[in-house]
């Protein structure tokens, strides 16, 4: 009971169910190469036959999936043990303190940036090309927080609505100057 409380057993938990996903989805890869008489040993290569790798493709390709993330959470499991050395130990000890309020600042930035993509996608979507669908209206403004805001021409052109420089502004406000400082004083 008390090993599910510590989260770095739920990062090796992770590792462990990860690891495995992984190993199956290459058996079954390798099973399906091998039953697949088009790509028995006497035939693959022949110039003359079809080859059938789609399927195989498809579970090779979600096996590279699961091994990325399974990469990314070895990686920040090495965080444990570099906590080790005195002077990562604060800063490993701050992380861990500060992870549940991470997540919830996570999703409430999740919220914030749809919140803003429709509105961008609904006005711009049909000028713009960088606003055309609503998943590249959400990374769009995604990457003006790590690049910072561009504001384009067209939109204070004369006869123009004010909509789309007041949503600028207003995501200028609310992201940069709320939401930037929320996550100084929980990583403070």
């Amino acid at each position: 009971h008390k090993f599910f409380t510590y989260g770095w057993n739920w990062c090796d938990i992770a590792i462990l169910i990860l690891f495995y996903a992984t190993l199956w989805t290459r058996i079954q890869a390798y099973v399906k190469a091998g039953s697949e008489d088009a790509l028995s040993s006497a035939v693959i290569g022949h110039p003359e036959e079809f080859m059938p790798l789609a399927g195989i493709c498809q579970t090779l390709a979600l096996s590279n999936q699961l091994l990325s993330f399974l990469v990314l959470i070895a990686w920040v499991k090495v965080l444990k043990y570099l906590s080790l050395i005195g002077f990562f130990r604060l800063l490993i000890r701050v992380l861990e303190r500060c992870a549940a309020e991470l997540m919830v600042f996570a999703a409430l930035l999740l919220v914030l940036f749809f919140a803003f993509a429709v509105p961008f996608f609904v006005a711009l979507g049909v000028t713009d090309g960088d606003f055309v669908t609503l998943p590249g209206s959400f990374l769009v403004l995604f990457f003006m927080l790590v690049q910072g805001m561009t504001m384009k021409d067209e939109w204070f052109e004369p006869g123009r609505s004010a909509t789309v420089p007041l949503l600028a502004l207003a995501y200028m406000l609310l992201v940069y100057f709320v939401i930037l400082n929320i996550f100084m004083a929980i990583v403070l």
